[in-house]
């Protein structure tokens, strides 16, 4: 079991058992089991599930138990933001890893630690780009067009209005 605090301060415990993923073929559809059947196969759907935090969300809503009872999936949706986000998602994959027998879990988290270093090397290589275009003179010709374009429209208005 792994636990995360959403922004509200809630806890929430992440389970994956037989049980709970009974459940969550019966209200999701999902067969997370048949998702765990080799521990390459479950990376790969678990790195997919990064693509839907929505489909994310809510699996992570099915196999959690909230300390206070009574919450739904709303509450737990409107109390992620973008870091907690992160949090409870680590939490669903080292309950995932978890699950597996323990002769599996130092591979497991030796392949998840990987595919997260790779994710974050993309993601600085993505941030460079984005940093390197911010400074570019395209970027300040496109900047002054629009506000040139938003200048002249407001003169424009301030004319017509007189």
């Amino acid at each position: 079991m792994s636990t995360f605090t959403d922004t509200r301060g809630e806890k929430w415990t992440i389970a994956v058992n037989f049980g709970t993923a009974h459940k969550l073929k019966q209200e999701l559809d999902i067969d997370l089991l048949s998702h765990l059947k080799e521990p390459k196969e479950a990376m790969f759907f678990m790195a997919s599930l990064g693509e839907d935090p929505f489909q994310l969300g809510q699996i992570i809503y099915v196999l959690a138990k909230p300390e206070k009872e009574g919450l739904t999936v709303d509450d737990l949706f409107s109390a992620l933001d973008s870091e907690k986000a992160e949090e409870a998602y680590q939490a669903f994959m080292d309950a995932v890893i978890d699950f597996f027998p323990p002769r599996l879990r130092a591979q497991l988290k030796k392949l998840y630690g990987k595919a997260m270093a790779l994710q974050k090397e993309q993601m600085e290589q993505t941030l460079q780009e984005v940093d390197a275009s911010i400074d570019s003179p395209e970027m300040d010709a496109k900047l002054r067009e629009q506000m040139r374009g938003r200048l002249s429209g407001a003169s424009s208005v301030s004319s017509e209005s007189e």
